[in-house]
């Protein structure tokens, strides 16, 4: 699923005629869910394997330490978009990229996931389990 506004979203959700009330409080469990998830702030660990301080987790520093490569497992499994990847500017300044475009790491162009829907971004299997939209 890709991340679209909140109008596409609720005008994709399937309105019958007649709803059921169980069909009815599921359709807004969705919306009210998507609409909380859009104006989340904009993270780190949305994009990249952070640790629980947000200091990015580097897969190949992981891969030595069986335990580290565990937490770097678990925190790639809490990223809600896919794609995106770690690049050095400078010793000191890093940014997140995927195709489309590249975030720095204080997200001063975004202020939530909404302002991020123009890029048509994939969502993660996370994020669509915790929004409720998975299939099964």
């Amino acid at each position: 699923m890709k991340l679209i506004s909140m109008t596409d979203f609720v005008l994709s959700q399937t309105t019958p005629d007649w709803l059921e009330l169980c069909e009815f409080e599921e359709n807004s469990y969705k919306v009210y869910n998507y609409a909380k998830f859009l104006k989340q702030h904009l993270e780190l660990w949305m994009f990249v394997p952070c640790d629980e301080d947000g200091n990015i987790l580097n897969e190949f520093d992981c891969l030595v330490n069986i335990y580290m490569h565990t937490k770097w497992f678990e925190a790639k499994q809490r990223c809600l978009f896919e794609g995106f990847e770690i690049c050095k500017i400078s010793q000191n300044q890093k940014c997140v990229v995927n195709k489309k475009f590249h975030l720095d790491y204080n997200f001063k162009q975004f202020i939530n996931i909404e302002d991020l829907v123009k890029y048509d971004l994939q969502l993660t299997k996370t994020a669509i389990n915790q929004l409720g939209l998975s299939d099964n």
